[in-house]
């Protein structure tokens, strides 16, 4: 019926803050992919469209602000925010409603 269905190996680091996954990008270059929150990574690697040999991991990094908003008019998401974070935030949704509904579960 069909071969066997081999995972490709990869490693993974937990990069530690914002300047140690910038120092992590550039030691394994073209091989290191950044993982966070609500990546399409993971799905790509399944299907094989990707294949980095190293994962690197921002989700426990303190540095990209997992919230939302910070301010109007200028609106800032960090590197991890979240679906939830979006759709949750009241900022959001009083200035720019359609992406707080995008982000909802609730659609």
């Amino acid at each position: 019926m069909g071969g066997k269905n081999v995972s490709a190996s990869f490693g993974y680091v937990a990069a530690r803050s914002v300047e140690e996954a910038l120092q992590l990008l550039v030691k394994h270059g073209e091989d290191g992919k950044l993982l966070a929150g609500g990546h399409s990574l993971i799905p790509a690697m399944k299907l094989r469209l990707q294949s980095p040999r190293t994962l690197i991991d921002l989700g426990t990094d303190s540095g990209p602000a997992r919230c939302a908003a910070q301010r109007v008019p200028s609106f800032v998401m960090g590197a991890l925010t979240v679906h939830a974070d979006v759709a949750a935030s009241d900022l959001v949704r009083k200035h720019l409603p359609g992406l707080a509904d995008a982000a909802s579960c609730d659609r």
